[in-house]
């Protein structure tokens, strides 16, 4: 049997409307540029835990997880995504740099 071709990986085949706007919508805010080490410790300081335990906290592996932050200088869309939504539910009400707007995609046209 053979079986069809994965497409998920060309990005020729798998973009739509949503989805580009989608992915300027998250390049508009800069998602992944602001997830540094630094921000990061900064989310684990606040809610009193440590790189480890925030890595469990979003599932990843622990030994991965704190090296990952520390030599990689964006981190992936996905965990950036979870981040910002931790940010937002406990950082908002004291400090205005949190992202509130992570999934309005339905801004006006010229705003994507």
């Amino acid at each position: 049997m053979i079986r069809p071709k994965d497409l998920r990986y060309n990005y020729q085949r798998t973009n739509t409307a949503a989805s580009l706007i989608i992915d300027a919508h998250y390049a508009k805010i800069g998602i992944k540029e602001r997830w540094t080490e630094e921000r990061v410790e900064r989310l684990c300081g606040f809610l009193r835990i440590t790189i480890g335990e925030l890595g469990s906290l979003i599932g990843v592996p622990h030994g991965w997880w704190k090296e990952h932050v520390r030599a990689t200088k964006k981190l992936s869309g996905p965990i950036c995504i979870l981040l910002t939504i931790i940010e937002n539910q406990y950082l908002s009400p004291y400090t205005k740099d949190t992202i509130t707007n992570l999934f309005d995609f339905n801004g006006k046209q010229e705003d994507t």
